[in-house]
């Protein structure tokens, strides 16, 4: 089990001049059903509770009143989260050891809990715990194994780092310059420019098109947080668009109504891997003069009727985070584009706002791809259409198996070619499949648990009716997809998902 599985999750909130009501519904706005309901109250402050993990049991911790800490520990790391909020709480998933402290004064903690008490659940010697782990995880299947991924190229990587090191240039140096150029043959678009991360990418993007205060850019409704943030950092308003049910994807038939005066941009995500709907969109943006800009963060790779992510928008912003298809050892992010003035500005937003030392000619940010994360890049760039293609041979496994199922499986649109980032299902019943695939010691994520309009980040603000977003936060959950897995562990997965669904 990975600490990564435990998250953060916002519980529904209903603003009433009579006081505000948070309400909590298993299976919806946890990922399990309530069996069991305690409370903590009257700790001393300072006091540890806890010291404990579970075999089978799930929980979801909230700070009633107060503020607590939580201390995770999945063998490998810790991760200590506070705890503070009524309406937001803790998801701990099994064979996770957890410890409380930190306690206020007046604190009072609620704990849910999928099981009834058993105490033949409970770990409550770590090293036993530990023992435990090392048996549970020698048959797992996790969701993505990076150690695993990373190993293919570690000869390459080696030498891309000892290359920096003897350098002695380590900002803006020959790797970076080397990898966008290499980056941008592979997109098939003439420039890149490489930032610091995804969410840069996009923002850099959006105000070097001028886009500001006033402004607004169509995005999608579902999607990662990033996509959003960078239009508000820009200063602009997202407008949500909601996506086809059948790919997740930006719906291209419902965006001229949400075009107004105002609107400059359209940022469609190529969403898990599966390209936008682009030429309809283009035709959209062409009609109303419009800039798109591709957020193609999980499609390093994908192609539409036969041309790059990356090249068919204005510009395109793709993040190189140690998950994604093409990822780093750490943060990293680029800007492809055709636009050789757009380039130029980029190049110097991403630098202080300056192209020559100490003179600068616009107010720029700090936002560069560090030259270790090009060299580990240029190492795994070589190897990536192969192991696109091998992602691609899993998803068909899996499609085949699970043909046939009361599933909603993943959808291609005509002319995409994905890249299977993700490979993300859907049903009403993801409690009772999460509970059995996490039983089964077999890795899965939600992608994404909490809609962007329904976030903290965005509870200021009035929103439309987004009925589809809302319902697929409660139904999508990703199974676990990599170049390296195996028909045997599809298998697996796949009988798991039948033995609940079939």
């Amino acid at each position: 089990m990975s600490i990564d599985r435990c998250q953060m999750l916002d519980l529904p909130k209903i603003h009433d001049p009579r006081g505000n009501l948070t309400f909590i519904e298993g299976g919806d706005h946890v990922p399990f059903d309530i069996q069991r309901v305690y409370y903590l109250y009257d700790v001393p402050g300072g006091s540890e509770r806890g010291g404990h993990a579970h075999k089978e049991l799930h929980q979801f911790i909230v700070a009633m009143s107060g503020s607590f800490d939580v201390v995770l520990d999945d063998g490998k790391e810790k991760k200590r989260v506070h705890l503070n909020r009524s309406y937001n709480g803790l998801y701990v998933c099994p064979m996770i050891w957890r410890e409380l402290d930190n306690f206020s004064s007046g604190a009072v903690c609620m704990v849910l809990a999928s099981n009834k008490y058993s105490e033949d659940d409970y770990y409550r010697d770590y090293a036993e715990f530990m023992r435990a782990l090392e048996q549970v995880m020698a048959g797992s299947i996790p969701f993505l194994d990076l150690k695993r991924i990373n190993a293919a190229h570690e000869p390459g990587i080696r030498a891309g780092i000892d290359r920096v090191l003897n350098s002695g240039w380590y900002v803006l140096g020959e790797e970076v310059a080397a990898f966008e150029r290499e980056f941008a043959d592979y997109c098939e678009a003439k420039h890149c420019i490489g930032v610091a991360d995804g969410l840069d990418a996009l923002q850099l993007l959006l105000r070097a098109y001028g886009i500001g205060p006033g402004d607004e850019v169509i995005v999608p409704s579902n999607t990662f947080i990033a996509t959003w943030l960078a239009v508000s950092q820009a200063g602009a308003r997202p407008v949500p668009v909601e996506p086809d049910p059948r790919t997740h994807n930006l719906d291209p038939r419902l965006i001229k109504a949400a075009i107004t005066p105002r609107t400059r941009v359209i940022m469609p995500v190529h969403l898990y891997g599966q390209p936008a709907e682009m030429d309809t969109i283009m035709a959209i943006a062409a009609e109303h003069g419009l800039k798109v800009i591709e957020d193609a963060a999980q499609a390093h790779g994908a192609r539409y009727r036969g041309r790059r992510t990356g090249s068919l928008g204005d510009a395109a912003g793709f993040s190189f985070y140690p998950g994604k298809n093409l990822g780093a050892l750490g943060d990293g992010g680029a800007i492809t584009t055709d636009d050789e003035a757009l380039a130029a500005k980029l190049r110097m937003l991403r630098n202080y706002g300056s192209s020559i030392k100490y003179k600068h000619e616009m107010a720029g940010v700090n936002s560069r791809l560090d030259e270790i994360q090009a060299a580990v890049l240029r190492a795994k760039l070589p190897a990536l259409d192969e192991e696109n293609a091998a992602r691609r041979r899993v998803a068909a496994l899996y499609l085949q198996a699970l043909d046939g199922l009361p599933l909603q499986l993943p959808q291609v649109a005509d002319g995409a070619e994905p890249v299977w980032h993700l490979m993300v299902v859907a049903t009403p019943r993801r409690a009772a499949l999460q509970a059995a695939l996490t039983a089964a010691q077999i890795g899965h994520l939600v992608h994404y648990p909490t809609a962007c309009h329904q976030q903290q980040a965005y509870a200021d603000q009035a929103w439309p009716a987004l009925p589809i977003a809302e319902r697929l936060q409660h139904e999508v959950l990703s199974l676990p997809i990599a170049p390296y897995m195996t028909a045997e562990e599809v298998g697996r997965v796949a009988a798991v998902i039948r033995a609940v669904l079939g």
